[in-house]
């Protein structure tokens, strides 16, 4: 018999996943969380863009690099991203010291919703001030900031990793050698498809959902539960990206009706369905942490 609950322990963590979502009305938390990111998004981008320019790279690179991350988190709608941000850059002299720290405090209260939904999917009761909890929204944001900012600079490290690869005469023979014995494998071997760049921005995704697990929350959770959780998340999130691209795809006819709009949409889908993805790793975190009573 115990073997057996080992053997069903997986289904029943997510049973009690599912079942514990719907009873916390998942889905309206998650239209909650995704307002919030809706207003933080656009200052933590120019936030990014701000650092990046002032330390290594010119605001036309740092912006490249942005681009190049909201192609791997947000499929179909980099261009229209980067459009919008490179308007908010070029006016952002007149942002000032005044408007970062504006920025950062509105920003803090996406971190106010996350730590409200996580307390709530938790059940951990609120045991911080105001004045604690706004610091630690504050804090939250500006911690967030800077990591994206290494996951910015790590991926246009591998990115350099990959295009050194592929100039070295070694790898390109390789290349031709195993595709003149298995046509097509170089689509999946060359260092420039290669899944390093993939395992790392799944990884990254991975400490990205620990991380707001770990210290959003007033109490977290034990070390493996909010791994479990950031794991599932992750690979949701990353497993979605390609469906929710063949859904834009799909549904493009429906330009004609939000004209203009129609990028703003699915955007605004697309940060629904990401909210939903960390309530239901928060939930799956609980569920682990409380496999014994299952």
């Amino acid at each position: 018999m115990s073997r057996y609950l080992r053997l069903t322990l997986p289904l029943r963590i997510l049973k009690r996943s599912l079942v514990k979502f719907y009873e916390d009305d998942g889905s309206f938390l998650a239209r909650g969380l995704a307002y919030g990111l809706l207003i933080y998004c656009i200052p933590l981008a120019l936030l990014l863009v701000s650092a990046l320019s002032y330390t290594i790279a010119s605001s036309d690179r740092a912006l490249t690099w942005i681009r190049s991350v909201a192609a791997a988190l947000v499929p179909r709608f980099q261009d229209e991203f980067t459009t919008y941000l490179s308007e908010i850059v070029s006016r952002r002299g007149l942002l000032g010291v005044v408007g970062f720290v504006s920025f950062v405090f509105v920003s803090s209260a996406t971190w106010g919703s996350a730590r409200l939904v996580l307390n709530k999917v938790f059940r951990t009761p609120e045991s911080r001030g105001i004045l604690h909890g706004k610091a630690m929204e504050m804090v939250m944001t500006v911690a967030t900031s800077a990591l994206f900012f290494v996951m910015i600079v790590a991926v246009y490290a591998l990115s350099l990793i990959q295009s050194f690869l592929a100039s070295l005469p070694f790898t390109q023979r390789l290349v031709s050698a195993l595709e003149s014995e298995f046509p097509g494998v170089a689509l999946y071997v060359h260092p420039t498809t290669i899944a390093v760049a993939r395992i790392g921005t799944f990884l990254a995704t991975v400490f990205l959902f620990w991380f707001l697990y770990r210290f959003s929350p007033a109490k977290s959770l034990h070390r493996p539960s909010l791994m479990a959780g950031a794991v599932t998340a992750a690979a949701l999130f990353e497993a979605s990206k390609a469906a929710f691209a063949s859904y834009v795809d799909y549904v493009q006819g429906t330009s004609a009706f939000y004209g203009t709009l129609s990028g703003f949409v699915f955007f605004v889908a697309w940060l629904y369905y990401a909210s939903a993805v960390f309530v239901f790793g928060a939930e799956v975190s609980w569920a682990v942490e409380h496999r014994r009573e299952i």
